[in-house]
């Protein structure tokens, strides 16, 4: 049985109506300096289209798919976002993460001195 789950997110692929094929310089652009040697099992390097996306920094458009006939529009199971990028003339970059306010997660706070001599949080 092939596996047809995101390997960055875990979405069924299948089931959401995102089984796609990509062109082979957009592939390899997403995959550079990440494949493994158990990547070449079926199934091993399936990414839903939005996972595609933030390795690429941008989003999917038409000249990135081949002329599979899984992309065909008449095809009824595919999701509204990989039809979406299907008819896209143009990609679009992502915007960059938001930095969280605060201290980033799993530092502890500065501890300092009391005038006894005793460290506080």
């Amino acid at each position: 049985m092939i596996t047809t789950q995101c390997c960055d997110c875990g979405l069924g692929c299948g089931a959401a109506g995102e089984w796609y094929m990509v062109t082979e310089p957009v592939w390899t652009e997403a995959w550079r300096d990440r494949l493994k040697p158990w990547h070449s099992l079926p199934g091993q390097t399936v990414l839903c289209i939005g996972c595609m996306e933030k390795r690429l920094g941008r989003t999917l458009c038409a000249a990135d798919f081949t002329d599979a006939p899984v992309h065909s529009p008449k095809f009824s199971g595919m999701s509204d976002r990989l039809r979406d990028r299907l008819t896209a003339t143009t990609s679009a970059p992502l915007d960059p993460p938001k930095r969280k306010r605060g201290r980033p997660k799993g530092r502890k706070a500065a501890v300092s001195p009391t005038p006894s001599g005793r460290r506080r949080r």
